[in-house]
């Protein structure tokens, strides 16, 4: 099992990349604060391919987000 990282903790690993996050903890906005990494690739399309895979396995709260700059997370319910 990947460790739990808060958002911050995501950011210099996996700077570039695209996430996809298992959520374990969101805010008030619906951001995720803290969650384990399922996935990372520099593109985003094998993040979304995985995405079918997983929800169809799990039933969590997943999060895909593209980690650099200007971080932008997508939530996946």
């Amino acid at each position: 099992m990947a460790e739990v990282l808060t958002s911050e903790e995501m950011k210099c690993p996996y700077d570039g990349e695209w996430l996809l996050v298992d959520c374990q903890a969101m805010d008030d906005e619906m951001n995720v604060i803290q969650g384990q990494v399922i996935l990372h690739f520099p593109d985003r399309h094998p993040v979304y391919d995985a995405i079918a895979h997983y929800r169809r396995t799990h039933r969590r709260t997943l999060a895909i987000e593209s980690v650099g700059d200007e971080p932008e997370w997508m939530l996946m319910l």
